[in-house]
């Protein structure tokens, strides 16, 4: 079952890290190789949304899933905040937005203001 397969993976994200912001004024970007060893060693892996997409997307992606990125803003002025990935199965797009442990796969916001989508 793909969707179990994807969901699969979903959750393990969810289970073995946890969200942090990137220090101020400082972008840094985690390589899924980078996370899974912190995973490995850690227990854990600190990622940030984008880390989040990167490691999730490249797992669903080397099993032959199409993925895209969806960029976001759940704010009124409307300026983008948030990245996270969208999984294809079955010719549908889930979004695959796993920095929230009470959220499943699937979920997103209600409140988005502004996206943009790209495939990859």
């Amino acid at each position: 079952n793909d969707l179990k397969e994807v969901n699969t993976i979903f959750q393990y994200i969810q289970h073995y890290s946890r969200y942090t912001k990137d220090p101020w004024g400082v972008e840094l970007l985690h390589s899924p190789e980078v996370s899974l060893r912190l995973i490995r060693e850690d227990g854990f892996a600190a990622l940030d949304c984008d880390d989040y997409t990167v490691l999730g997307l490249s797992l669903v992606k080397v099993l032959g899933y199409k993925v895209a990125l969806k960029v976001v803003s759940t704010q009124s002025n409307r300026k983008f905040h948030h990245v996270y990935g969208l999984v294809n199965v079955y010719d549908q797009w889930y979004p695959f937005d796993a920095i929230r442990r009470e959220k499943p796969l699937g979920w997103e916001s209600e409140r988005i203001t502004r996206q943009a989508v790209m495939k990859i």
